[in-house]
């Protein structure tokens, strides 16, 4: 049995993965002021994780969050045929960036209402691979079950 909820949310944390690594890596070499563990932190306590412990736990939150999106895909899959699938992947990772990016100003949340354009930019970056990642690792979910 094909359970849609269960390949949704295993494929957005694995895809999560990626995101990750280029958060932490355009950290390290300055591209970025923020990563989306930090997002997690100020949508939730209203301020970035202090120490390890709090980072932590905010990178947890962000890969249940993943999760949570990957299972809203996995549902559009079938109303969206699954041909160029990378591509439709990609359109939604940049969507829920865009949401994600345009509700501080609507909620107005002061520490994430005006940030850099290389933290914009890198975090585009980071939702577009997410998103390429979260088609092809539920593709081949798909593939995989059909199959037995």
């Amino acid at each position: 049995m094909h359970d849609r909820f269960y390949y949704g949310f295993i494929s957005g944390i694995l895809a999560g993965i990626f995101p990750l690594i280029i958060n932490l890596g355009s950290l390290l070499v300055n591209l970025t002021t923020l990563i989306w563990s930090d997002f997690m932190s100020v949508y939730i306590i209203g301020r970035t994780p202090e120490g390890m412990l709090e980072t932590l736990f905010f990178i947890v939150v962000q890969f249940v969050f993943l999760g949570v999106v990957g299972i809203l895909f996995n549902f559009l899959l079938p109303h969206i045929l699954s041909e160029r699938i990378a591509l439709k992947g990609f359109v939604y990772g940049i969507v829920v960036w865009f949401v994600l990016f345009t509700m501080p100003t609507l909620l107005g949340i002061p520490k994430l209402e005006e940030l850099p354009i290389k933290t914009a930019i890198t975090h585009l970056f980071s939702a577009g691979a997410w998103g390429i990642a979260l088609a092809l690792i539920l593709n081949k979910i798909n593939d995989k079950v059909s199959k037995l």
